[in-house]
Protein backbone atom coordinates (compact mmCIF):
# COMPACT_ATOMS: atom_id res chain seq x y z
CA UNK A 1 0.00 0.00 0.00
CA UNK A 2 2.40 2.43 -1.23
CA UNK A 3 2.52 5.07 -3.86
CA UNK A 4 4.13 3.08 -6.57
CA UNK A 5 2.81 6.44 -9.18
CA UNK A 6 5.65 8.43 -7.02
CA UNK A 7 8.04 5.80 -5.47
CA UNK A 8 10.07 3.59 -8.04
CA UNK A 9 10.69 0.92 -5.30
CA UNK A 10 6.53 1.13 -4.72
CA UNK A 11 5.88 0.54 -8.15
CA UNK A 12 8.74 -2.64 -8.32
CA UNK A 13 6.79 -3.57 -4.83
CA UNK A 14 3.26 -3.83 -6.27
CA UNK A 15 4.10 -5.75 -9.07
CA UNK A 16 6.33 -7.79 -7.31
CA UNK A 17 3.56 -8.92 -5.13
CA UNK A 18 1.12 -9.37 -8.15
CA UNK A 19 4.10 -12.37 -9.57
CA UNK A 20 4.00 -13.41 -6.16
CA UNK A 21 -0.33 -13.18 -5.48
CA UNK A 22 -0.09 -15.45 -9.08
CA UNK A 23 2.78 -18.52 -7.82
CA UNK A 24 0.75 -18.46 -4.39
CA UNK A 25 -2.11 -18.68 -6.20
CA UNK A 26 -3.40 -15.71 -4.19
CA UNK A 27 -6.61 -14.02 -6.40
CA UNK A 28 -6.36 -10.33 -4.57
CA UNK A 29 -4.11 -7.67 -4.26
CA UNK A 30 -4.70 -4.62 -1.84
CA UNK A 31 -3.08 -1.40 -2.79
CA UNK A 32 -3.28 2.24 -3.68
CA UNK A 33 -4.15 4.08 -6.73
CA UNK A 34 -0.67 6.27 -6.13
CA UNK A 35 -1.01 10.06 -5.80
CA UNK A 36 0.74 13.62 -5.84
CA UNK A 37 1.12 15.19 -2.24
CA UNK A 38 1.33 18.60 -4.37
CA UNK A 39 -2.38 17.79 -5.28
CA UNK A 40 -4.36 17.06 -2.16
CA UNK A 41 -7.01 19.31 -0.30
CA UNK A 42 -9.23 21.51 -2.32
CA UNK A 43 -9.85 21.87 -6.19
CA UNK A 44 -10.57 25.63 -5.67
CA UNK A 45 -7.05 27.27 -6.46
CA UNK A 46 -6.98 29.04 -10.01
CA UNK A 47 -5.90 25.51 -12.31
CA UNK A 48 -5.74 23.23 -9.55
CA UNK A 49 -8.54 21.09 -11.18
CA UNK A 50 -6.74 21.61 -14.84
CA UNK A 51 -3.22 20.82 -12.82
CA UNK A 52 -5.49 17.19 -11.60
CA UNK A 53 -7.01 16.24 -15.06
CA UNK A 54 -3.03 16.44 -16.40
CA UNK A 55 -1.83 14.36 -13.74
CA UNK A 56 -4.48 12.21 -14.17
CA UNK A 57 -4.17 12.28 -18.12
CA UNK A 58 -0.51 11.84 -17.76
CA UNK A 59 0.41 9.85 -14.87
CA UNK A 60 -2.42 7.66 -13.33
CA UNK A 61 -4.79 6.41 -16.25
CA UNK A 62 -1.22 5.40 -18.46
CA UNK A 63 -0.16 3.66 -15.57
CA UNK A 64 -3.10 2.00 -14.15
CA UNK A 65 -3.17 0.75 -18.09
CA UNK A 66 0.16 -0.89 -18.35
CA UNK A 67 -0.11 -2.35 -14.89
CA UNK A 68 -3.55 -4.29 -15.03
CA UNK A 69 -2.85 -5.82 -17.91
CA UNK A 70 -0.22 -7.55 -15.80
CA UNK A 71 -2.74 -7.94 -12.95
CA UNK A 72 -5.28 -9.89 -15.64
CA UNK A 73 -2.62 -12.11 -17.02
CA UNK A 74 -1.82 -13.66 -13.48
CA UNK A 75 -5.41 -13.91 -12.70
CA UNK A 76 -5.10 -11.28 -9.76
CA UNK A 77 -7.71 -8.32 -8.83
CA UNK A 78 -6.45 -4.84 -7.80
CA UNK A 79 -8.06 -3.62 -4.76
CA UNK A 80 -7.77 -0.09 -4.62
CA UNK A 81 -8.09 1.68 -1.10
CA UNK A 82 -9.89 4.69 -1.36
CA UNK A 83 -7.89 7.03 0.67
CA UNK A 84 -7.78 10.99 0.07
CA UNK A 85 -4.30 12.19 -1.00
CA UNK A 86 -4.56 9.10 -3.68
CA UNK A 87 -5.66 9.63 -7.04
CA UNK A 88 -8.74 7.40 -6.63
CA UNK A 89 -10.07 8.41 -3.10
CA UNK A 90 -14.01 8.36 -4.03
CA UNK A 91 -16.42 6.82 -5.66
CA UNK A 92 -16.53 8.90 -9.20
CA UNK A 93 -12.33 8.79 -8.89
CA UNK A 94 -12.65 4.73 -8.49
CA UNK A 95 -15.37 4.27 -11.35
CA UNK A 96 -12.88 6.67 -13.73
CA UNK A 97 -10.00 3.94 -12.83
CA UNK A 98 -11.56 0.97 -13.26
CA UNK A 99 -12.90 1.49 -16.59
CA UNK A 100 -8.81 1.08 -17.46
CA UNK A 101 -9.52 -2.58 -16.19
CA UNK A 102 -11.75 -5.32 -15.24
CA UNK A 103 -9.10 -5.96 -12.65
CA UNK A 104 -9.39 -3.33 -10.77
CA UNK A 105 -11.77 -3.64 -7.68
CA UNK A 106 -12.60 -1.90 -4.95
CA UNK A 107 -11.21 -2.51 -1.42
CA UNK A 108 -13.90 -0.84 0.72
CA UNK A 109 -12.75 0.61 3.98
CA UNK A 110 -15.47 2.55 5.63
CA UNK A 111 -13.12 4.44 7.79
CA UNK A 112 -11.67 6.65 4.93
CA UNK A 113 -15.73 7.06 3.74
CA UNK A 114 -16.60 7.85 7.22
CA UNK A 115 -14.96 10.79 8.13
CA UNK A 116 -15.71 12.41 4.40
CA UNK A 117 -19.66 11.99 5.28
CA UNK A 118 -19.51 8.84 1.90
CA UNK A 119 -21.86 6.41 2.67
CA UNK A 120 -20.28 2.92 2.81
CA UNK A 121 -23.54 1.55 2.02
CA UNK A 122 -24.20 3.75 -0.75
CA UNK A 123 -20.75 2.67 -2.50
CA UNK A 124 -21.55 -0.80 -2.30
CA UNK A 125 -24.98 -0.86 -3.48
CA UNK A 126 -23.48 1.50 -6.74
CA UNK A 127 -20.47 -0.58 -7.13
CA UNK A 128 -21.61 -4.14 -6.48
CA UNK A 129 -19.72 -6.66 -7.78
CA UNK A 130 -16.48 -4.36 -8.00
CA UNK A 131 -16.35 -4.68 -4.44
CA UNK A 132 -13.70 -7.25 -4.18
CA UNK A 133 -12.29 -6.43 -0.55
CA UNK A 134 -13.23 -4.85 2.73
CA UNK A 135 -11.37 -3.41 6.09
CA UNK A 136 -13.00 -3.64 9.08
CA UNK A 137 -12.11 -0.52 10.10
CA UNK A 138 -14.74 2.54 11.86
CA UNK A 139 -13.47 6.36 12.29
CA UNK A 140 -14.46 8.40 15.66
CA UNK A 141 -15.35 11.80 14.87
CA UNK A 142 -14.62 14.65 17.54
CA UNK A 143 -17.46 17.03 16.72
CA UNK A 144 -16.08 19.87 18.46
CA UNK A 145 -12.38 20.40 16.80
CA UNK A 146 -14.77 19.56 13.29
CA UNK A 147 -16.45 22.68 14.75
CA UNK A 148 -13.70 24.62 14.43
CA UNK A 149 -11.48 23.18 11.88
CA UNK A 150 -13.66 21.36 9.53
CA UNK A 151 -12.70 17.48 8.62
CA UNK A 152 -9.73 17.36 6.54
CA UNK A 153 -8.11 18.54 9.96
CA UNK A 154 -6.15 15.15 11.05
CA UNK A 155 -6.67 15.79 14.20
CA UNK A 156 -10.59 15.99 13.95
CA UNK A 157 -11.12 12.33 13.71
CA UNK A 158 -9.01 9.29 14.22
CA UNK A 159 -9.26 5.80 13.15
CA UNK A 160 -10.72 2.81 15.62
CA UNK A 161 -12.14 -0.82 15.61
CA UNK A 162 -16.02 -1.61 14.51
CA UNK A 163 -18.25 0.14 16.56
CA UNK A 164 -16.26 2.90 18.40
CA UNK A 165 -17.44 5.35 15.98
CA UNK A 166 -20.30 4.17 14.18
CA UNK A 167 -22.72 1.81 16.81
CA UNK A 168 -23.25 -2.02 16.06
CA UNK A 169 -26.49 -1.12 14.83
CA UNK A 170 -24.77 0.25 11.81
CA UNK A 171 -22.33 -1.83 11.15
CA UNK A 172 -25.19 -4.58 10.91
CA UNK A 173 -27.39 -2.68 8.52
Amino acid sequence: SGNPLATPDHDAALRNAIRLAERLGIDTVVCMSGGDPKLTGGAWFPGLEEEIERFWEVEVLPYWRDVAPLAERAGVRLCLELEPGSAAFNTSTFERLAACSPALALNLDPSHFVWQRIDPLAVCARLGGRVGWAHGKDTVVDGERVAFDGLLARTAWRYAVVGAGNGLGWWRA
